[in-house]
């Protein structure tokens, strides 16, 4: 009488081939894994750092239009630029934005100039200073550097927004905070 099992090998995996390969891709995933985050935070870095050039270019832009048209205002001693009016410091950030391709929510951001005092670093209007972030990292741009960091692009570092400035530091030229559109109509 035949057994009521097949002589017939059946073909598949036994679980001690399924084990193995399970040990084998958890101890790939395990060394994949660091690394893979690294290149990902990098990216992040990269990213902000190519938005914070947008904003560079459109406020070098809206900037220099600014001064072509005579809307820099010298303070009384001729030394610096003075933070335009609301509804031109509305229109400029505004402006900055649509150029950049940013919103309000996304980023914050904000512009120091040189001034006639500052002449020898950069040219008139030139965007002297830019500190932006976008909710994960701050960059800041310098024309000039300084004690702490270098000319040109700081390091990313991670951060929900621009620190405060104190009453000692020098005013910004320009923000993104300027730009109100509750405040002013949708046509400006």
């Amino acid at each position: 009488m035949k057994s009521a099992r097949s002589t017939k090998k059946e073909s598949g995996f036994t679980l001690v081939e399924l084990i193995v390969v399970l040990v084998i891709l958890a101890t790939l995933a395990a060394l994949l894994v660091p690394s893979l985050t690294g290149y990902i935070d990098k990216a992040r870095q990269n990213a902000v750092i190519a938005k914070a050039r947008a904003v560079l270019v459109a406020s070098q832009a809206v900037v220099t239009e600014a001064y072509a048209d005579g809307k820099l205002v010298l303070d009384e001693y001729g030394w610096i630029y003075t933070t335009p009016k609301p509804d031109i410091a509305h229109a400029m950030a505004k402006e900055i934005m649509a150029l950049a391709e940013i919103t309000e929510d996304e980023c914050e951001w904000r512009i120091y100039i040189v001034s006639p005092i500052e002449e020898e670093f950069a040219a008139l209007a030139t965007i002297l200073q830019l500190d932006y972030c976008d909710k994960n990292y701050r960059v800041t741009y310098r024309v000039v550097g300084t004690d702490e960091e270098p000319a040109g692009w700081g390091q990313p570092v991670p951060a929900k927004s621009l620190p405060k400035l104190e009453k000692w530091d020098t005013p910004a030229f320009l923000t993104s905070g300027a730009y109100d559109p509750d405040h002013y109509h949708p046509d400006n």
